[in-house]
């Protein structure tokens, strides 16, 4: 079985699987090449310089060769990650993934080989050539699955981003099991947002706040303080607890994610949250494992 799947990973109406499978046929090749192609092609160029160092030398210390032992550790890491979680349909994390890889090659491997190697320039531009190439095609292979966003999306497990409204810096997070939004206020610090279970959400509408409404308090910062929102569309999650309101220019576009995912989940789990706890159950409604 592939380690990144041939098929949508996750589960999938089969009622769009058509167009999801087309989006995932452009993005797999690059995320392969992210998460396993570039790192197997960072051991390849590790080794390759350890055996010119020794062919140098004349032979090959056991501290000379420790590179080329250090560098296979971001290929296995991706493999256990690709074999044992929710990585394939978790976009939010293809970037951080790749960047950690790359980082990880350059130094634990074709960095000090390099240096042991003491070639030119162009040796040591492979240093940072690696980490590059990683996150750039994390970044492609993201980007072709999900822009541009479409409600069939919602009826997948892959992991979606909208833009909030009225704040400098804040997005909406609609994953395989839970809803979230994160505001990053001017000054610094880490985000502030909320994180709902869907197996909590009852249903999702978009609405338009009038220009007469007064503003409601939608969420807190990381001091306790109440935001406020501003005139404008937004959308209204349902949930156990209560109503909760969320701004963003893309209320339409949520709601019909977010109301596509709910209906994903009862169709598969009939309530009980089972296929969430263990990513490999499939029951039938889209299989995201690959051949």
């Amino acid at each position: 079985m592939p380690l990144v799947p041939v098929s949508v990973p996750g589960p999938v109406d089969p009622d769009v699987v058509a167009v999801v499978s087309r989006r995932w046929t452009r993005a797999r090749p690059l995320l392969w090449w992210s998460l396993l192609g570039v790192p197997a092609l960072g051991v390849a160029a590790t080794v390759i310089l350890v055996l010119v160092r020794g062919w140098q030398r004349g032979s090959t210390s056991w501290w000379a060769s420790l590179p080329a032992f250090a560098v296979v550790a971001p290929l296995v890491g991706n493999v256990v990650a690709l074999r044992g979680d929710q990585l394939p349909w978790d976009t939010d994390r293809w970037g951080n993934r790749a960047a950690r890889t790359g980082m990880l090659l350059a130094l634990l491997g074709v960095g000090p080989a390099v240096g042991l190697v003491g070639g030119g320039a162009w040796t040591w531009a492979l240093v940072p050539a690696f980490p590059v190439a990683a996150v750039v095609l994390a970044a492609v292979a993201r980007r072709r699955l999900l822009v541009p966003l479409s409600p069939e999306l919602g009826a997948s497990a892959f992991t979606v981003a909208l833009p909030l409204r009225g704040v400098c810096q804040g997005r909406v997070v609609l994953a395989a099991d839970r809803v979230s939004w994160a505001v990053w206020e001017p000054g610094g610090g880490g985000p502030a947002g909320e994180e709902i279970p869907l197996r909590a959400v009852r249903s999702a509408r978009a609405t338009v706040l009038p220009p007469e409404q007064p503003p409601l308090p939608w969420t807190s910062d990381r001091a306790g303080r109440p935001l406020f929102t501003d005139p404008g569309p937004a959308v209204l999650l349902s949930t156990t607890s209560g109503e909760l309101l969320v701004p963003t220019d893309h209320a339409l576009l949520l709601a019909e994610l977010v109301g596509r995912r709910l209906l994903l989940r009862r169709r598969l789990e009939g309530g009980d949250g089972a296929f969430w706890r263990d990513p490999r159950r499939r029951d039938g409604l889209g299989r995201g494992e690959g051949p």
